[in-house]
């Protein structure tokens, strides 16, 4: 037994040719969403403040603000991951805007707390080296003295000596360098920092500057 012949009589219907111009390989990018600055909680007053003096984009006041914020904010708390370890408490931000938008002004006005903080560091970190170049000079020439007297014949003296020498202590360290922020460092030069500085530091640059991080084992 044969199967029963099926015809159609429908035809595709004919889509007339149309020549295009030529197409963007980029899409246009849609307007986005107003920034949330009811989010903000108090610190929308500082992020509307900053928009009102220097006329740049919520956008780019919040994240000036927001910045500033996780600097203070950072040397003083860690955040607990869920598997069990802790990380720095470490906000990391980019703002793509084009020449003129005024990043520049919002980052100055809202890091002048920071540079008067960091001017104070500074006058306390030369008042602190001059005391810490007197005090090393003591330690130096005394410790000198009692080797002298620990290595010499007389039992008593040198018993003594050796006493005064454990007593002594380590020679007295340098004051902590004053900088809290970075701009644009090596990573070489980040982390020298890092010995001679605070545990905390900001890295804010005007140029979309960036460090090639390491691992983070070997920046401990």
């Amino acid at each position: 037994m044969n199967a029963p012949e099926h015809t159609s009589t429908f035809a595709p219907e004919a889509v007339p040719y149309v020549a295009e111009g030529p197409q963007p390989l980029v899409r246009d990018i849609p307007r986005g969403n107003p920034y949330p600055v009811e989010a903000l909680g108090p610190l929308r007053a500082t992020v509307e403040a900053v928009q009102d003096i220097t006329q740049a984009p919520a956008a780019i006041a919040a994240q000036s603000t927001l910045a500033v914020a996780s600097l203070v904010l950072q040397p003083h708390a860690n955040v607990a991951l869920l598997a069990g370890s802790t990380s720095p408490l470490s906000l990391f931000l980019l703002t793509i805007a084009d020449s003129g938008e005024r990043k520049s002004s919002a980052d100055r006005l809202v890091m002048l707390g920071v540079r008067a903080f960091e001017a104070a560091l500074d006058k306390a970190y030369r008042e602190e080296s001059v005391a810490q170049a007197v005090a090393r000079d003591i330690w130096s020439t005394t410790r000198k003295r009692l080797l002298t007297e620990a290595s010499g014949s007389k039992k008593d003296k040198a018993a003594a000596a050796n006493a005064d020498l454990r007593a002594l202590g380590p020679e007295p360290s340098a004051p902590l360098v004053p900088m809290i922020t970075s701009q644009d460092p090596t990573l070489e030069g980040l982390l020298k920092l890092y010995q001679i500085g605070r545990p905390s530091i900001g890295l804010f640059s005007d140029e979309g500057g960036w460090v090639h991080w390491r691992p983070r084992h070997e920046l401990r």
